[in-house]
C-alpha cells in the first residue's frame, strides 16, 4: 500500500484527524487501527511510501500501545514516516520523545507535529473546543500539505525517562491513575467492553471488571450512557468529574471498530 495511516483513538479526536488526513494525501492512502498489530493480526497493511501515526497525547507523551505496536511493525528503511499528535493545547516534548523512540527501532521521523483538539483527559471549555474544531479543517490541510511536499523536521532532545513502552505505561501510575471503578448507576450495557481497545474490560454478572492492560484511551468514562465509570484517585474522573466528550463527527461504533478490523 502506498500510504498507511494507523490511529489510535478512545474519543474521536485522532479518528477524526486522520480520516480527513486520508483524502488530502497524494496517492493511496488506508487508514488502519494500530490496536489490530497488538490483537495478533499479521496480515496489516506495510506502507510503501509513506508511514503515519495520528494518536492523541496524555501526559505530553504518545500512548503506550502505539509504541508497543511500532515495536512489532515492518516498516521500510526508507519510508516516509509522519506523525500527529492530538492534545489538549500544550503537547511538550512528545514528538521529539516519538522520534528517540522509533530511533529505537532503528528508524527515525520525517515530521511530526502537534495539534489542539478538546480535552479529553484534562477538560477544556466549551469556547475552547468550538474554536478548535472550527480550526481542524485547516490544521489537516497544512498538514497534508506539509507532507505531500515531503517536508522534514528536526528533532533533538527530549526526556531520556520516556524512551520504552514501560516508561509510558509506568507513567500514568506516577501522575496519580489506578484502577477504573464502576458506580451503582452501571446498568451493565457492556459498552465499555466493547470500545475498549485493548480488550481490558469483560462483563460479567457483577458488571464491568477492569484488567491490568489499560491503554488509557478514557473511551469508557466519556461514551458510558450513565457516567458510571470513574477513577478514584483522579479528580478529574471522579464520580463528579469532568463532563464528558467525545468527536462531533464520530460514532461509538466507529471507536469499536478499531480491535475488529
Amino acid at each position: 500500500m502506498e500510504n498507511v495511516i494507523y490511529w489510535y483513538s478512545g474519543t474521536g479526536n485522532s479518528l477524526s484527524f486522520a480520516r480527513r488526513l486520508a483524502n488530502q494525501l497524494n496517492g493511496e492512502t488506508v487508514l488502519y487501527p494500530i490496536v489490530g498489530i497488538l490483537h495478533g493480526d499479521k496480515d496489516y497493511p506495510r506502507a510503501e511510501k509513506v508511514c503515519g501515526f495520528v494518536f492523541p497525547l496524555y501526559g505530553a507523551e504518545a500512548p503506550w500501545p502505539v509504541l508497543a505496536a511500532i515495536e512489532q511493525m515492518e516498516i521500510p528503511e526508507d519510508a516516509y514516516i509522519f506523525a500527529v499528535g492530538t492534545c489538549n493545547e500544550r503537547g511538550g516534548v512528545s514528538i521529539d520523545d516519538f522520534n528517540n523512540f522509533l530511533k529505537r527501532c532503528n528508524r527515525h521521523l520525517s515530521y511530526g507535529r502537534k495539534v489542539s483538539m478538546p480535552g479529553n483527559c484534562l477538560p477544556s471549555n466549551q469556547e475552547e473546543n468550538d474554536e478548535r474544531l472550527f480550526y481542524e479543517n485547516s490544521e489537516v490541510q497544512r498538514t497534508a500539505e506539509n507532507i505531500n511536499k515531503r517536508m522534514i523536521g528536526s528533532y533533538h532532545g527530549g526526556n531520556p525517562n520516556m524512551n520504552t513502552v514501560d516508561d509510558r505505561r509506568n507513567m500514568f501510575g506516577k501522575t496519580g491513575f489506578g484502577q477504573w471503578s464502576v458506580s451503582d448507576s452501571c446498568i451493565h450495557c457492556g459498552l465499555c467492553a466493547e470500545i475498549c481497545p485493548m480488550n481490558n474490560i469483560t462483563l460479567e454478572d457483577s458488571g464491568p471488571v477492569f484488567g491490568s492492560n489499560c491503554g488509557y484511551c478514557f473511551g469508557c468514562y466519556h461514551w458510558c450512557p450513565q457516567k458510571a465509570v470513574y477513577l478514584k484517585t483522579f479528580p478529574a474522573f471522579g464520580k463528579e468529574g469532568r463532563d464528558q466528550y467525545h468527536h462531533p463527527d464520530i460514532e461509538v461504533k466507529d471507536i469499536a471498530e478499531q480491535k475488529r478490523l
